[in-house]
């Protein structure tokens, strides 16, 4: 109703009609209970995944700028039976769905098409109008905002850290325009943490087996953003000795799992199924002749233990020549038919 309202100011000159039409803008820009802004590409807490297919196929790490999508819901109008409905999040939620404010439930599940989904005729074509409207000329000169410079100081790369052992991680970051917001932390898509002050720095109660796929991502005062990442975590294997990011499909799984990477050693290779509680489920280990491609098939349906969820799946690869070995993990979603 912004749009409409926006036009009757226009014709009338009745400010309530902009007063309605700011009070919604503003809940868009950040001032709702999230203290989100619900467009990708904008600020520093801004929507992350919105279903567009063309940033997944092509492998970019921030969806395209400018993406309004539904938001939050309490209901939703596709069954429950798979992370493409609604309820999918809303029965896992801790305290349950009714001790949850409405305007809270949104859990950044790209797949939904009730929360993340978006059209032109629905959300991106009035954003573009109303925003439009409400803009005004810019009378001075302008230049785009420059996106901050960040590094990790802290681990290095292949320092020997084993489980257990506490992980500080420090990082310098810089702003040539302005100044740095925030900076988060990762271990490969988990985010272990955040902090809003220098010295940037972050101390992981690490409880995961290395490898470490570590990496920070600086923020500004505008919401530009760079990244900078490193793996740890085991000694320096040489260049003929490694494997590639798995690739798992179908993806969800209804029975069997493919595995597919390349490995450029012989190895014997360990894959393991593993639920989000850290609980081991299912295991299988493969004789691996390198160098070449290779595709593994695991029945899912054999362990009895896997009932519709997520999880990850994890290979190792141990060298039969030099005994060191490289892990790589996969998250996978599982649906039983």
């Amino acid at each position: 109703m912004v749009l409409p309202a926006l036009i009757m100011f226009k014709l009338t000159g009745d400010k309530k009609y902009l007063s309605a039409s700011l009070t919604s803008c503003d809940y868009y820009m950040g001032g709702n209970p999230l203290n989100i802004v619900w467009m990708t590409g904008l600020g520093d807490n801004r929507v992350k995944q919105v279903l567009h297919l063309d940033t997944w196929f092509s492998n970019q790490e921030e969806m395209i700028p400018g993406i309004i999508p539904y938001g939050p819901t309490y209901d939703g109008w596709i069954a429950n039976n798979g992370p493409w409905s609604s309820e999918f999040a809303l029965e896992r939620i801790y305290p349950e769905q009714s001790l949850w404010p409405p305007h809270e439930t949104w859990f950044e599940n790209r797949y939904c098409p009730v929360t993340n989904e978006f059209t032109v005729h629905q959300s991106s074509a009035p954003a573009a109008a109303i925003f439009g409207i409400l803009s005004s000329v810019w009378k001075g000169s302008w230049q785009p905002n420059q996106p901050p410079v960040i590094t990790i100081t802290n681990p290095s790369s292949y320092d020997e850290i084993s489980e257990g052992n506490n992980i500080t991680i420090t990082v310098d970051a810089s702003d040539p325009d302005g100044y740095i917001r925030k900076v988060e932390y990762y271990n490969n898509w988990h985010k272990l943490g955040e902090s809003t002050r220098p010295p940037f720095s972050f101390t992981w109660d690490n409880r995961m087996p290395a490898p470490y796929g570590i990496s920070a991502v600086a923020f500004d005062n505008k919401g530009a953003f760079s990244k900078a990442e490193i793996t740890t975590g085991l000694k320096q294997s040489s260049p003929e000795e490694d494997i590639t990011e798995l690739k798992l499909y179908p993806v969800p799984s209804e029975k069997e799992l493919n595995i597919e990477f390349s490995i450029d050693f012989p190895a014997i290779t360990t894959v393991e199924i593993i639920d989000l509680t850290g609980r081991l489920l299912c295991q299988k280990q493969f004789n691996i002749w390198g160098p070449e491609h290779h595709i593994l098939s695991i029945d899912l349906s054999e362990t009895g233990q896997i009932c519709d969820g997520t999880y990850i799946c994890r290979l190792t690869a141990s060298s039969k020549d030099t005994g060191v070995s490289s892990r790589f993990e996969g998250k996978d979603v599982y649906m039983l038919i």
